[in-house]
């Protein structure tokens, strides 16, 4: 995955701000996540993993909105939503929704690529920073080593 794509995948529409409520700003976290966790997968995994969650979020959705169900039915609904909307930012032209675009290929009408969120892009940071362990890789760590775009505030 390349800078670009890196910062494509934290691109917001700041067109609707009155879309700022709690699942739109979660989202604005883990959909990037879901996307770096996407890039080694193929498209026909991807179309999968897009069908898999968009049938969960049809039978469960309304938890997402409303609570209830069994523990974790919450959490297992909003991490489908959020990959689901992953797999879609793969797609041409990317997804748009609750007033946010991800994409992860630039795109004539695509909203201008900018720096995330400063809390975004901390949160992301501490997270990839976590999961990468060590500086030097082991022989046998074939994970792929992403650049992430600071914006010069490193």
């Amino acid at each position: 995955m390349t800078e670009a794509e890196l910062t494509a995948a934290f691109t917001r529409d700041d067109r609707r701000p009155e879309m700022e409520d709690p699942l739109v700003i979660a989202l604005e976290f883990a959909v990037p996540l879901h996307i770096l966790e996407l890039a080694d997968r193929t498209d026909t995994q991807r179309m999968e993993i897009g069908r898999r969650t968009a049938r969960l979020i049809g039978e469960k959705g309304d938890i997402l909105m409303f609570g209830g169900g069994r523990k974790g039915e919450v959490a297992d609904a909003f991490n489908a939503l959020a990959q689901g909307l992953a797999a879609l930012a793969y797609q041409p032209g990317g997804v748009e929704a609750f007033g946010r675009h991800w994409c992860v290929h630039e795109h004539e009408w695509c909203p201008p690529f900018g720096d995330p969120p400063p809390h975004i892009r901390d949160a992301a940071l501490a997270l990839l920073n976590e999961a990468d362990g060590p500086d030097e890789p082991d022989e046998g760590d074939a994970r792929p080593i992403f650049d992430v775009p600071t914006g010069g505030l490193l």
